[in-house]
């Protein structure tokens, strides 16, 4: 009865081991993910060009340009 309390021990030791093993390793992955998540998303025009830099606003070049007619077929 003694080894069968033992070895029932022993299994929830482990247990508990591995439960804050994965537990900690989830919270270095997350913490991993965050990181790369922030890297490049919040960039301003002032931290890249410096301050009171402010690009002027650009009319399309694109939109005077023709757009070619394309017939369609049903073959």
């Amino acid at each position: 009865m003694t080894a069968a309390t033992e070895q029932a021990q022993a299994r929830e030791a482990q247990r508990a081991e591995d439960a804050a093993a994965a537990s900690e390793l989830r919270e270095q992955e997350a913490a991993t993910a965050s990181d790369t998540a922030d890297i490049g998303e919040n960039i301003s025009m002032e931290e890249v060009l410096g301050p009171g830099t402010h690009k002027k606003p650009v009319a399309n070049e694109d939109a005077d340009a023709e757009v070619p007619k394309v017939e369609s077929q049903t073959v």
